[in-house]
């Protein structure tokens, strides 16, 4: 059970974590709104 757990805590750092990488790589388009 914790084990299920801690995998669905590290999945959604991970997308948070892409979510900012994205974010950063565009902050320079024009246009581009976070």
């Amino acid at each position: 059970m914790s084990f299920s757990i801690a995998l669905s805590g590290l999945h959604g750092a991970s997308k948070d974590l892409k979510t900012t990488g994205n974010n950063i790589a565009n902050a320079e388009t024009t246009g581009f709104k976070a």
